[in-house]
């Protein structure tokens, strides 16, 4: 949309706003508005508590409406994401009603409205302004840590319902993170390092969890490869806190070395020795996302010049 700048006066210049965005917003001549500079861009909001519906439908075949749990979350996830406060599913055959209220629950904010036969109206009362980004992250970065911290005192003792709990609380964190970034656009052109930090946190929590679940199950000796493992999460929080970009570089050629050492053949034989080759996995796949922790971390901490 392109609008002319109409000279004022001796040295302003004025712009007029879309009519449609005045009625929206109910503004009226005379009120205030907030001008944000970012970059070469301006961003012009509203003070007015009237909410905007932004809305999205997700059509369900038949074939697909039961045990989809999966994919309503997957569904749901990028409908709130991309900001979206009102998300309608409609389906010939909708999926059970618990089924998709177990799935909401893992989001800051949904509530179901209206349930009909063929068609659900899911309303987000998120403020996406309230909280900031980087006490998201600082929080997602500490549920992390403490399932860690508990699968290191606990091992095999561990209780299942208690980092179950802090896995779906990391979900919750992570869409509200990323819900927020994009409404906001967080990080000028860092936005893309925020947003990615965000969901590689949530595939961490992942595989910490499923690495407890094989734990408590299959009861292995402790390793000193997990117990390092357990360590690198307060080094994240710590570089996270400091944004201290040689920190960060030292902790990633750290993690380069220990997946090195994970895939190389002469070095797979021996630590299948010392660990199971299922918690292996866990393991490997932890080391990767937390290599990509650091290379967000990079970016949010390098002041490009």
């Amino acid at each position: 949309m392109k609008r002319k700048l109409v000279t004022q006066g001796k040295k302003a210049l004025t712009v007029t706003l879309p009519i449609n965005w005045i009625r929206d917003h109910n503004l009226n001549s005379g009120d205030e508005i907030e001008i944000s500079p970012l970059d070469n861009d301006l961003r012009i909001s509203t003070f007015s508590n009237k909410t905007t519906i932004k809305s999205t439908t997700i059509n369900i075949s038949t074939e697909n409406a039961r045990n989809c749990s999966y994919q309503i979350r997957y569904a749901l996830a990028q409908a709130y994401d991309a900001g979206y406060n009102e998300i309608i599913i409609k389906s010939e055959l909708l999926p059970n009603l618990s089924t998709i209220q177990k799935e909401i629950t893992t989001f800051t904010g949904l509530e179901i409205v209206s349930a009909e036969k063929e068609k659900l109206i899911i309303r987000c009362f998120l403020n996406d302004h309230d909280t900031p980004v980087d006490l998201l992250i600082t929080k997602m970065i500490q549920v992390s840590k403490t399932i860690a911290e508990t699968l290191k005192k606990e091992w095999n003792q561990t209780k299942l319902k208690e980092i179950t709990e802090l896995f779906n609380m990391n979900l919750r964190l992570s869409n509200h993170c990323r819900r927020t970034i994009h409404q906001n656009k967080y990080g000028d052109h860092k936005t893309y390092a925020y947003y990615y930090l965000a969901s590689r946190l949530e595939r961490l929590s992942a595989n910490l969890f499923y690495l407890g679940k094989k734990i408590i199950k299959l009861n292995p000796k402790k390793s000193d490869l997990l117990e390092e493992l357990f360590e690198i999460q307060n080094k994240i929080y710590e570089c996270f806190l400091k944004k201290d970009f040689n920190e960060i570089m030292k902790l990633q050629n750290k993690l380069y070395d220990l997946s090195r050492n994970t895939v190389e053949a002469d070095a797979i034989k021996e630590t299948t020795k010392k660990i199971d080759p299922v918690i292996l996995i866990h393991y490997y796949s932890a080391i990767m996302n937390l290599l990509s922790i650091t290379k967000s971390l990079q970016r949010i901490t390098l002041e490009l010049k």
